[in-house]
C-alpha cells in the first residue's frame, strides 16, 4: 500500500506544482478536476497510507540542514508546504470532496 501511496503523492505533486514544460496544462487541469472523484472512492486505509507518505516526505523536505548545510527546505514554496500539511492531516480529502 505504501508504494502505491508514494506513486499517488508523486502524481499529485506533478499535477499541482510542475509547469507546462513538464506536463500539458490542459491535461493537468482536467486531472485536477477529477481528484474529488478519486478521493471519494478511496478507502480509509488508502487515505491513511497517502497521509503517512505525505508526512514522511514533508519531514524530509522540511528537515533541518545536514552536516554539510544542505536542506531542500528553501526550495519548497508556501503552497507546497500547505499541500503537504493538508494531505498529511487528511484535511485535503475534505477540501476536494
Amino acid at each position: 500500500m505504501k508504494v502505491l501511496a508514494e506513486i499517488v503523492f508523486d502524481h499529485l505533486w506533478l499535477l499541482l506544482f510542475e509547469g507546462e514544460e513538464i506536463i500539458d496544462l490542459d491535461y493537468s487541469v482536467k486531472m485536477q478536476e477529477s481528484l474529488s472523484e478519486y478521493f471519494s472512492a478511496m478507502s480509509q486505509e488508502e487515505k491513511g497510507a497517502l497521509s503517512d507518505v505525505a508526512r514522511e516526505i514533508q519531514e524530509k523536505l522540511l528537515a533541518e540542514p545536514d552536516d554539510h548545510g544542505y536542506t531542500p527546505r528553501s526550495l519548497i514554496t508556501d503552497e507546497q508546504k500547505e499541500f503537504m500539511e493538508a494531505l498529511a492531516t487528511g484535511e485535503l480529502f475534505e477540501q476536494w470532496v
